[in-house]
């Protein structure tokens, strides 16, 4: 796809790292700091437990701490957690077996397509660029699949003038009863469209034990040089017994170069109810190998306490989101193996997920971008933390 494939690649299947340094500490924080010395260490309460049941309850307003210097959101929801465990998780390893069915699914010219040996320990990339139908396909052993045609095709081909994102919306928190997009033909219930997207992937891009989930739903507005039209942008999330495998977050080792934390989830275009037309599940398919039951957690304000006292005294946290979720850390069997390889092993571990300063950068053109400026994980079973932050080790 020469250029318009380099700029797919850099908008939605790069990860989206968080490496940005340390805030500058206020000048109370800083006093705090200096009191305490080298020795940043603050004491913390014994960790209290709690069963899955009882976190099924909990509220923020259950929380009897005087926060140092972070600001949590009013509400906490953990009822739909179903179950919580440890994931032993592994990308796909011979999906293209499957590519008959999605090149028939999506319609593709199967003459059009050829191999794309990309190396780097990654198996070959079966791929077509039809500009007579105006269709791009992609489909890899790891389990990752692009589909692109309609105004999606006609953005990457740099043929859309202008993109404006007119409406936002999160599932779940905004009403969608009275919204609807109105396309080229018709206008459409937003709820109809999330309803059959959602239905649409568990026909055709099952992925049991998970489930998917509509999170993220995006109106645009795509000018062309005689007309504009409407678009709609959908993102979901995956799902494992009611918690989200991590669509936030990712981030690099420094010292390896390599993807230390990775995120998932799927994007979809629609240029009419009917009318699909674009599909990515980002770097994969990830399938579970084993799940290791969780009967007991650290609880939230033990949570919270850990956060407080090992950071919030020497950054500023304003937490946007605090929600439970899966982080996901690949393993890598060689210096040379690449991240999301074929069959490459991830695990997935419970946290409790501090996202701070959500969506900084605002809606993007293409796809849906959702991430935190920073994040602070504490793991349920361990109560280890994992942060974009610097942090002492003994303070991990």
């Amino acid at each position: 796809m020469g250029k318009e494939r380099m700029k797919v690649c850099s908008i939605l299947l790069c990860l989206a790292v968080l490496l940005c340094g340390c805030q500058e500490a206020p000048k109370e924080v800083q006093e705090r700091m200096d009191r305490y010395g080298d020795n940043k260490q603050v004491n913390t309460e014994e960790l209290r437990r709690c069963t899955v049941e009882e976190l099924k309850t909990t509220k923020m307003s259950d929380l009897q701490i005087d926060l140092d210097n972070m600001t949590l959101p009013e509400d906490v929801d953990f009822s739909q957690i179903e179950s919580i465990a440890v994931l032993d998780l592994a990308y796909e390893d011979a999906f293209t077996d499957n590519r008959d069915k999605y090149i028939k699914m999506f319609n593709i010219d199967e003459s059009t397509i050829h191999v794309n040996n990309h190396g780097a320990g990654k198996t070959d990339l079966y791929e077509s660029d039809d500009a007579s139908a105006k269709k791009y396909f992609a489909i890899e052993n790891s389990g990752f699949i692009s589909y692109i045609s309609g105004m999606t095709y006609a953005y990457i081909k740099d043929e859309v003038k202008k993109v404006d994102t007119v409406e936002t919306y999160e599932v779940g928190r905004d009403d969608l009863s009275q919204k609807s997009v109105a396309f080229e033909q018709e206008e459409v219930p937003l709820a109809d469209m999330i309803s059959a997207a959602e239905s649409w992937l568990e026909k055709n891009m099952p992925l049991d034990p998970f489930d998917y989930r509509i999170s993220d739903v995006y109106v645009r507005d795509l000018k062309f040089s005689k007309a504009n039209k409407k678009q709609l942008s959908l993102s979901a999330y995956i799902v494992y017994g009611g918690i989200l495998l991590d669509p936030y977050t990712a981030s690099f080792d420094d010292d390896t170069g390599k993807v230390s934390m990775s995120q998932t989830g799927v994007n979809m275009d629609y240029d009419s109810r009917d009318k699909l037309t674009f599909f990515s599940n980002g770097h994969g398919r990830i399938k579970i190998n084993a799940a290791e039951q969780v009967t007991e957690v650290i609880d939230l304000e033990s949570a919270v306490r850990l956060v407080n006292d090992k950071l919030a005294s020497f950054h500023e946290l304003k937490v946007s989101k605090l929600l439970p979720l899966y982080a996901l850390y690949p393993k890598y069997q060689t210096e040379e193996t690449a991240f999301a390889s074929p069959g490459q092993k991830v695990e997935g571990r419970p946290v409790y997920a501090f996202l701070i300063n959500m969506d900084k950068e605002g809606p993007s053109e293409f796809g849906i971008r959702r991430s935190a400026e920073h994040y602070v994980y504490v793991d349920m079973v361990t109560g280890e933390i994992t942060t974009d932050f610097e942090m002492d080790e003994d303070d991990k």
